[in-house]
């Protein structure tokens, strides 16, 4: 074109087999409104020219638009641009509005050109790259990426406005840190649909929402900030090295089905704001040692509805780090010849606060893979041990995961935490043996009671009962206050509380073969 207008009327078609090339003086294309054009490219990269595509039309290129030289392309509403290549701008000024919908193999934005989709949708079959300029996705718009999405350091990408990008390929930011890079704003969604797929760039990453889509693995390489949703779907979301922020302090600011996140050893974690008492629940796993990725969450609940930062990361197989060795002067008993350990030796978490109350911790592990638990185990740095976490009782189940929980733990000067076995705690008062011969040892009662057992089980006949006898040290039978005995599961109970405290007493008990058993007590006091 050397200048002039080349206008395709309202509700009329052009088919022109061959290339649209902009000269020197520029020129026009004009789609009237429902105009249909056909072309195999039009080139606008040498020269400045306009292209306006009018309302309800339909544009099909056979190959490219490329366009530079600060011109001018229009879309208007309800318009198709489809292309089988691909869209160069390089110091063009491009608009789409509402409803335009664009097909391209790839595109490419360079120069200072400025890029503004209005409510409008963009489809790139394989990679976005933008190298310079300025997009805007503005009032709902779609960007759609079936390859990767490339913004270099002197692209300036703002996504507005409940727009969306969808994503199938690598998200690769090298743009720094500042207000020239924003997909934060109000209600921005950024959906991760690929199947292996990586989030990397020159700094944090900051997004407004993130949509995880299938049941694949999402790599972070660096840090993620997500200001309001992650939606985790079924997906893995793998933290290599990145930490992940998210800003919302509501309990639903995370969903899920069968996803969670997962770290590499020591690095990345991930965090939780919280202003309130529910629930906060931490999707969290890792990589076992036959390559499977497995899922341990961990559910943290502040005691006080006031604002604090925590985080949660699970650890596998390195729990050596401490040894199962490393035991303190607690309810964690030192195995003599493991296995089993008394310490869960598959995987354990760490639980950091940087700010906030004290916290339930709930600790989700699977036992037909993991083992049985019955405590939660915490290892001090200040004595280089683990300890039991005080305040434990089993948690909530989510099948086939069981859990326990610790309560009001306000102490996160260590942040490894993990299930363990401890030591079954026995009430104030044991049980003691009944003997079949008098001995010097006695028994002291506690809450005058006094409970004993035989050394075997014994289960008493039916029809039959057991007979039992208080003596004093003078041999004079006593009569109690309570002639009943208590029993069930070889576990026998008396109340002695008309004995005089501090007294020292015998028991007889027989049976109806005349068997007898003795037991030597003395009153507490």
């Amino acid at each position: 074109m050397q200048g002039g207008t080349l206008t395709v009327p309202s509700t009329s078609k052009l088919i022109v087999n061959l290339d649209i090339t902009y000269g020197p003086s520029g020129g026009t294309i004009l789609v009237q409104d429902g105009g249909q054009l056909t072309v195999n490219n039009i080139n606008m990269n040498q020269y400045s020219g306009t292209l306006n595509i009018g309302n309800n039309c339909v544009v099909i290129l056979n190959n490219t638009l490329n366009a530079a030289a600060n011109s001018t392309i229009s879309i208007g509403t309800n318009t198709s641009v489809t292309a089988t290549g691909d869209l160069n701008f390089n110091f063009v000024s491009f608009s789409a509005n509402t409803g335009a919908n664009l097909i391209f193999t790839n595109a490419t934005i360079d120069g200072s050109s400025v890029v503004n989709m209005q409510q409008a949708t963009l489809e790139v079959r394989s990679n976005f790259t933008f190298n310079s300029g300025t997009t805007n996705l503005l009032g709902g718009s779609s960007l759609k990426v079936n390859g990767n999405l490339n913004i270099k350091s002197a692209g300036k990408f703002y996504s507005k406005n409940a727009s969306k990008i969808y994503l199938k390929g690598n998200w690769q930011n090298d743009h720094p840190a500042g207000s020239d890079f924003n997909v934060t704003g109000s209600e921005t969604i950024l959906n991760l649909n690929g199947t292996t797929q990586q989030v990397n760039g020159q700094t944090g990453q900051n997004f407004y929402n993130v949509e995880c889509v299938g049941n694949y693995i999402k790599t972070f390489l660096n840090n993620v900030t997500i200001t309001n949703l992650l939606d985790l779907g079924a997906s893995t979301l793998y933290m290599d090295g990145g930490i992940i922020t998210i800003n919302n302090p509501s309990p639903s600011s995370i969903n899920r089905t069968t996803g969670f996140v997962a770290n590499f050893e020591w690095n990345g974690t991930f965090v939780r704001n919280t202003n309130s008492t529910s629930d906060y629940l931490f999707p969290v796993g890792a990589k076992n040692n036959s390559g499977i990725w497995i899922y341990r969450p961990v559910i943290l609940q502040p005691k006080q509805a006031t604002a604090g930062v925590y985080s949660v990361k699970a650890v596998y197989n390195t729990v050596t780090v401490h040894s199962v060795y490393d035991l303190g002067t607690s309810l964690i008993p030192r195995p003599s010849t493991p296995p089993p350990y008394p310490l869960n030796e598959k995987f354990y978490h760490k639980i950091e606060r940087t700010s906030g109350p004290a916290v339930d911790i709930t600790i989700f592990y699977d036992q037909s893979q993991d083992g049985t638990f019955n405590t939660i185990g915490q290892y001090k740095t200040t004595t280089n041990k683990w300890e039991a976490v005080a305040n434990v009782q089993a948690g909530p189940v989510a099948s086939p995961l069981i859990s326990l929980k610790a309560l009001s733990v306000n102490d996160f000067s260590s942040p490894e935490f993990l299930v363990a076995n401890g030591y079954v705690q026995v009430p104030l008062y044991s049980y003691a043996v009944l003997k079949s011969k008098p001995d010097g040892g006695y028994y002291l009662t506690e809450d005058k009671q006094l409970k004993f057992r035989f050394e075997e089980e014994y289960s008493v006949p039916t029809g039959t009962s057991l007979t039992y006898r208080v003596y004093d040290k003078s041999r004079n039978l006593k009569t109690l206050q309570n002639q009943n005995v208590s029993y069930g599961d070889n576990r026998y109970s008396v109340d002695v509380t008309s004995l005089t405290s501090g007294d020292f007493y015998w028991l007889e008990v027989e049976n109806s073969k005349s068997e007898k058993w003795y037991l030597r007590f003395k009153v507490n006091e």
